[in-house]
């Protein structure tokens, strides 16, 4: 069987690395937008209208179920085909999910009921220095010199900027800082679940979208229910109903169900296409132009000393994205160079047969075997942990 010229394969790969970038561009764009005018309307919603942020969580994932649900049914068979959960210890994984999603935002829904839009996206950027703690405490991963030195200078200017506030808030930015780690958490348990199912053959399944939305939104209520019972937000909605009338209520959470739904969509996407490190420096970039956008739509003060820290930790996180964009281009430039070496090998082999030179294998043993040599690069390069 003949093979192509390596200059064909190379056009081949470089238009197909086009697409891929594009697409995980515009991934990227959606989910920054989405990033930055979801918090923002949430804000205006607790703000006043609708002071609930527990109870709106809930709608929002009931809204994220429902439209899972739709796509499940309408889709035809070659878009999507929920995958089907049979053991008890695959549901158990699958409830991390919900479990990583409260901590991580409905904790950050409920500090804006307390806290500033600013001061809520500046705790947020503190997301880099968790996953470097949470790597090196699971991992045992060392950060570089380089890394090391700007999440020093994040922490400084988020300290910096949220202690000089004139808008510090204790127990908003508490409960802040606990979105932030459950923000950490909830991403790579997402990752995690949707690749490490088993099945009872010993086959590994792999999550949809569509499956994480339809299995573990549910389940995230019976955490933000009672949440918003003990809270009070039952009384609250309904004399938002009495002030503003039903459908003016219903419209608010509506509109923010749908938001969640499309946000959910991308990220998750995103992750399933890069990896959680492409989502933690989008939503970064979204924190910083949320600050800024946020002193322009909502009644917000800040001193020099605060605007210091921000603009500190604005520049601490750019410089950290890319140093850490800069090390995931070396690793995989460094994977398409063993992959390039292992695929002129296996060429030059199966050269050699064919022109006739003497192996100590027949064709068919040497073309099994450069198969599973190939099939096993592939298998551990996708078994690598999210980052």
């Amino acid at each position: 069987m003949g093979t192509r010229p390596r200059e064909e394969k190379i056009v081949d790969g470089k238009r197909g690395s086009i697409k891929n970038v594009g697409g995980v561009a515009m991934l990227q764009l959606a989910t920054f937008l989405m990033a930055v005018v979801f918090p923002m309307y949430n804000k205006y919603l607790f703000s006043g209208p609708l002071d609930t942020p527990m109870l709106a969580t809930a709608a929002h994932r009931v809204s994220s179920f429902l439209g899972a649900v739709f796509i499940w049914m309408l889709s035809p068979a070659s878009f999507y085909t929920r995958t089907k959960i049979t053991r008890t210890s695959m549901w158990l994984k699958i409830m991390l999910i919900p479990l990583g999603f409260v901590i991580n935002i409905g904790m950050s829904n409920l500090s804006l009921s307390f806290t500033t839009l600013a001061l809520n996206q500046l705790v947020r950027s503190l997301s880099p220095v968790v996953i470097a703690v949470t790597s090196f405490l699971v991992e045992n991963k060392m950060q570089s010199n380089g890394k090391f030195f700007t999440l020093c200078f994040l922490m400084i200017g988020v300290l910096l900027g949220v202690s000089a506030s004139d808008d510090f808030d204790p127990l908003g930015i508490t409960v802040c800082m606990i979105s932030v780690i459950g923000q950490s958490i909830s991403v790579v348990m997402t990752a995690y679940v949707m690749t490490s199912l088993v099945r009872e053959d010993g086959s590994r399944i792999k999550l949809g979208i569509i499956d994480v939305l339809l299995y573990a939104s549910l389940p995230t209520l019976a955490l933000l229910l009672p949440g918003a019972y003990f809270r009070g937000e039952f009384e609250v909605c309904r004399e938002s109903i009495r002030t503003l009338g039903f459908l003016r209520v219903a419209g608010y959470l509506s509109i923010g169900g749908v938001m969640a739904f499309i946000y959910s969509l991308c990220w998750m996407s995103l992750v399933r296409q890069t990896s959680s490190t492409f989502l933690g420096i989008t939503t970064g970039c979204s924190c910083a132009f949320s600050i800024a956008l946020s002193f322009h739509f909502f009644p917000q003060h800040a001193g020099l000393l605060s605007v210091a820290g921000i603009v500190m930790t604005i520049a601490a996180y750019f410089v950290n994205s890319v140093l850490t964009l800069r090390e995931k281009y070396l690793e995989a430039a460094n994977d398409q160079n063993d992959m390039e070496v292992d695929e002129e090998e296996v060429e030059e082999l199966l050269g050699k047969k064919q022109r006739g030179a003497p192996v100590l294998i027949e064709a068919d043993s040497l073309q099994k075997l450069v198969q599973s040599m190939l099939s096993s690069h592939e298998s551990t390069k996708k078994a690598k942990p999210v980052s």
